[in-house]
């Protein structure tokens, strides 16, 4: 059995990761109540009184006006949605210009108010059918090809990367100075290929994104932020950092790439389950 005295501060090791997972799994519960906390206010029926879409390089926002009564009192609110598609965006807007829309209220606070797209969605689908994976542009060879060479090569820097944390947290070294200075140049540049295999898709391939794999994401993100700011006292974090090692970081951006990349190639309409997908959620992957 391995003495947690002798290996060092165990606080130094255990702390930031069960912080990490509070923190992850707080962000996760307060995203769900956020998506859902409309979900079960009693509907008014209201109309739409104006629509507008604003147009950017590689997105259009539909922003909405509407108004509804609760009562004897009216009320109003705006809606915005942004989209990668632009006649997607025409088509809710067209669908939904001048209807009657159901609005959902806060009943302690008639005021309040919010549409959901589970509530506008059939009212679009029924003005103009959702296009198909067949209406949306595959990836070229070479876009995919280097969104795998990439993924496989942050998996493997990953890899590495866990390895060499744990035997850190044992108080050996196990990488090369070199092989150490690869990963670190990896940690950096993966991430930028990420960024440009997804470029103008990100929006798409975070809603094609496995939730477990988000949440993953957030935990090596908050235990990167805590490892940095708690101290490090022990003779064994200070000799693993007077050789100029710390894992840490990379764990992140080895991660982040991984799940961008992931997301991409999952988001492509030639993926193997991308019909399966847009069928399960109703909604245009693409």
């Amino acid at each position: 059995m391995i003495n947690m005295a002798a290996s060092g501060d165990w606080k130094t090791d255990v702390l930031p990761l069960a912080g990490a997972f509070a923190l992850a799994t707080m962000q996760k519960l307060w995203g769900s109540y956020q998506s859902h906390r409309g979900e079960t206010w009693p509907i008014s029926y209201g109309r739409v009184l104006n629509v507008a879409i604003e147009s950017q390089a590689r997105a259009a926002t539909l922003k909405l006006s509407y108004s509804y009564s609760v009562g004897n009192e009216s009320y109003g609110g705006k809606f915005k949605k942004v989209f990668q598609d632009g006649d997607e965006a025409d088509a809710w807007k067209d669908a939904l210009s001048g209807k009657q829309i159901p609005v959902r209220y806060d009943p302690g606070k008639p005021s309040r108010s919010r549409l959901t797209e589970s509530d506008l969605r059939p009212m679009v689908q029924a003005f103009a059918p959702t296009p198909t994976a067949a209406d949306v542009q595959p990836m070229p060879w070479w876009k995919r090809a280097l969104c795998q060479l990439g993924l496989a090569l942050a998996i493997i820097g990953f890899g590495l990367c866990v390895v060499e944390s744990v035997a850190e947290k044992m108080g050996h070294l196990l990488l090369g100075r070199g092989v150490y200075g690869w990963l670190m140049l990896g940690a950096v540049v993966m991430p930028l290929i990420s960024i440009y295999g997804t470029y103008g898709d990100r929006r798409r391939a975070w809603r094609a994104l496995p939730e477990w794999m988000k949440y993953l994401g957030f935990v090596v993100i908050f235990y990167s932020a805590l490892a940095a700011f708690l101290p490090h006292h022990s003779v064994r974090d200070q000799r693993i950092r007077q050789s100029g090692r710390d894992i840490t970081y990379q764990l992140a951006g080895y991660l982040g790439a991984i799940e961008v990349l992931y997301a991409r190639l999952r988001s492509d309409p030639q993926h193997e389950d991308y019909l399966q997908r847009s069928l399960s959620s109703g909604v245009k992957i693409g």
